[in-house]
């Protein structure tokens, strides 16, 4: 993954040694505290840079949310998950980021599908539908819709919990329950500040209708613990079109509901080789 980046100190040139460690040594253990404490210190509190995702398509990341840390530190971000959507995404196909953030897998399907294909993103967050637009705009796609909204069994109003990261909140996080990373960036005991707000929810179902009812050919879903309810308003979608499933699950109990719901549609769990563990494919 090439990187353009700006404001990088002298002390960040000079800890490549230890960013070689990250990236390469087969051993993770230790590995989350050297990139908290030793190595996201040294990146800038503020700015944006620039990565070349899947050596082909743009996005400008920050310094210090988990995503652009993550592409800094480890030198990519769910590689073997981002492989996986790319080879079930072919030209001329249909595909959904749900939960799609900044873009970053968006980007990258939108070249993987072609100007005859189409994406489909999903983010409510203002801000981020607003980046995420932005990184559309620096790839020159025009294959990709933007729907601000979360995806839920309904459609009306749901409450949407933000977080100090926009990478992490939820129409299922509260403030009770606060939101936990789950990155090498980020300690899995995190809990960041979250506010509330209120964003429109769809069902995928009715998008799908409303789109012409195209065959969707693969879905990744990043939903901060509300993946159930984004597919329970999708059952006419994963009926008709059968879709690779990329799911982030946080727990094992999630999972299992999951796969009881999704089993009797024809769908298996899968687990890739590389994947992080928080990461599964359901596929048809």
């Amino acid at each position: 993954m090439a990187i353009r980046a700006e404001m990088i100190s002298w002390a960040w040139i000079l800890a490549a040694p230890l960013r070689w460690y990250i990236r390469h040594f087969p051993i993770n253990r230790g590995k989350g505290y050297i990139v908290r404490y030793l190595l996201m210190p040294l990146l800038p509190g503020d700015g944006t840079f620039v990565a070349t995702v899947d050596e082909t398509v743009r996005i400008r990341l920050r310094y210090r949310e988990s995503l652009g840390a993550s592409v800094l530190c480890l030198g990519g971000f769910e590689e073997a998950e981002l492989e996986c959507m790319m080879k079930a995404a072919r030209p001329g196909d249909v595909v959904c980021d749900v939960g799609a953030n900044v873009g970053f897998y968006t980007v990258a399907l939108a070249h993987a599908v072609g100007p005859r294909g189409r994406v489909f993103a999903f983010e409510p967050l203002s801000e981020n539908v607003e980046r995420l637009e932005e990184n559309i705009k620096l790839n020159g796609f025009r294959n990709v819709t933007v729907h601000g909204c979360a995806l839920g069994e309904r459609d009306g109003i749901a409450t949407f919990c933000t977080a100090e990261d926009g990478a992490y909140g939820g129409t299922a996080v509260t403030p009770r329950r606060g939101v936990v990373g789950r990155s090498i960036c980020t300690p899995s005991t995190l809990v960041h500040a979250i506010t509330e707000t209120k964003v429109p929810i769809r069902k995928l179902d009715s998008v799908w209708n409303e789109s012409g009812r195209p065959r969707i050919r693969a879905i990744k879903i990043d939903v901060e613990g509300a993946e159930t309810s984004a597919l329970l308003g999708a059952r006419q979608v994963l009926n008709a079109s059968k879709p690779l499933l990329l799911v982030e699950v946080d727990t094992h109990a999630a999972r299992d509901r999951l796969s009881a719901m999704l089993t009797p549609l024809g769908y298996r769990l899968i687990k890739p080789r590389g994947f992080a563990p928080w990461n599964w494919v359901f596929a048809a």
